[in-house]
């Protein structure tokens, strides 16, 4: 599960909000409780910001909210 979750993280970091809703579908993630604890507990609303991309950075931080984080 460790592993899904690191790449889970990553294709949140990479920017793609299509990608990150269809695997946290296919993977029943939940996003309001999910941290990164491989890398010092970050939550997906951290890794969100680090989107290079700061209007799909915004974008993805406003799909979580509607998730419930």
């Amino acid at each position: 599960m460790q592993v899904l979750v690191k790449n889970f993280f990553e294709t949140i970091k990479g920017g793609d909000i299509d990608q990150v809703i269809s695997e946290r579908n296919k993977l029943a993630i939940d996003v309001t409780t999910l941290v990164n604890e491989a890398n010092a507990n970050q939550t997906v609303m951290f890794s969100a910001v680090l989107i290079k991309d700061e209007s799909q950075a915004l974008a993805m931080l406003k799909i979580f909210v509607g998730m419930g984080v």
